[in-house]
């Protein structure tokens, strides 16, 4: 009775380390194409056109988003925050955000309201400030991109903590999205924001059988829009809640028009729509 207590015991314990030694294969398995912290560290320098000895990060670390695995890389140089998501996979730069330390400093100090005549005088001194058109140029250039290579560029003029801004929004040929806000009256970029719709988008590729085609998706949003073709819209796949939709803006007759359109249906699930000036 005993041996076989024993022999029991013996064949629980033997399983149990197959069961561990299976899930730390398959652990190691799911992670052995990642290109490493190391890697992504650089490919987030290249981007940046800066070496690792004039750098100081601040913090890197594996991260997911909308299912595409990714390393989040912070750093600084001379008074420059920099944030970089690198896909963990391919090495691509997916996201990248810069912005100094003035603008950080800006951000964090509580707004004060200002006199009538402060304002006035702020609204008089803009009126001499950068132009709607030099501020898309200076993004451009900063992009390296021209207008013939983007898409529905958007110019709006606004306050950020007492300061007058140029929000700049664009997106490549490509597939990626670029955002800046400019000093309008200096002309000096505070911060830029880039996202790669299609690094991201291709992370939702393995789950999307039973979705109607971006083709169908834009004659869905063609109906809504008399006149204006397939040439002048721009979407991709996302995901939200787990749930696939197309989003996009579509730029047609001085009208912006922003959309979500459910990817399995076709139908249309938000629609928004207002006045630009070019």
């Amino acid at each position: 009775m005993n041996m076989n207590k024993k022999l029991i015991a013996s064949l629980f314990a033997s399983a149990a380390l197959l069961s561990l030694s299976a899930c730390q294969n398959q652990s190691s398995s799911s992670t052995a194409s990642y290109i490493g912290i190391d890697a992504a560290k650089e490919a987030a320098l290249a981007a940046a056109g800066i070496s690792s000895d004039q750098v100081s990060f601040s913090s890197a670390g594996l991260d997911n988003k909308n299912g595409t695995f990714y390393y989040e890389i912070n750093f600084s140089e001379n008074g420059i925050e920099y944030e970089y998501d690198i896909d963990a996979i391919t090495g691509v730069v997916i996201e990248e955000k810069k912005e100094t330390e003035s603008a950080i400093e800006a951000a964090s100090q509580p707004e004060t309201s200002q006199p009538s005549d402060a304002v006035s005088s702020q609204a008089q001194s803009s009126s001499s400030a950068i132009t709607e058109e030099k501020a898309r140029s200076i993004a451009l250039s900063h992009a390296g991109l021209t207008e013939e290579n983007v898409s529905f560029v958007k110019v709006k003029k606004d306050f950020d903590d007492g300061i007058s801004v140029f929000e700049v929004e664009f997106y490549s040929s490509d597939g990626v999205e670029y955002q800046y806000d400019i000093n309008a009256d200096t002309g000096s970029i505070i911060n830029y924001d880039q996202e790669n719709k299609t690094s991201l988008s291709a992370g939702n590729s393995s789950s999307s059988s039973g979705t109607v085609s971006e083709d169908q998706a834009k004659q869905s949003v063609l109906e809504r829009i008399p006149g204006a073709s397939a040439a002048d819209i721009y979407l991709y796949l996302d995901s939200d809640d787990g749930r696939l939709e197309y989003e996009g803006q579509v730029i047609y007759d001085n009208t912006k028009y922003e959309f979500k359109v459910d990817a399995y249906s076709g139908s249309i699930i938000e629609w928004e729509a207002e006045s630009i000036r070019r």
